[in-house]
């Protein structure tokens, strides 16, 4: 087993319409060509609208991606509990 070099915390708040453009993809993509071990952690903030199943439906089909449903706590809130599950040697958000 790969040793995670590369955490990615992406917090989501009501972000449907933003995240149906593909930025999702785009993160894959990307980061499927590095030769390093990644993770994506996509961290939803108690979103009210169907931000969480996205997110989830997202994770299922894609490696490396993982979701924590988390309390509506804002943006700092929210990162801080990615960052809290991040397993990565180095750890940034979005």
């Amino acid at each position: 087993m790969k040793m995670i070099k590369l955490s990615v915390v992406i917090p989501a708040y009501n972000e449907v319409k933003s995240l149906q453009k593909g930025v999702l993809d785009e993160v894959f993509e990307y980061l499927s060509q590095q030769k390093f071990a990644w993770e994506v952690l996509l961290v939803d903030d108690g979103s009210t609208d169907s931000t969480l199943r996205l997110l989830k439906n997202f994770a299922a089909k894609h490696n490396g991606f993982r979701v924590s449903a988390e309390p509506h706590r804002g943006k700092g809130g929210t990162v801080i509990a990615g960052v809290l599950k991040a397993k990565g040697d180095i750890v940034l958000f979005a």
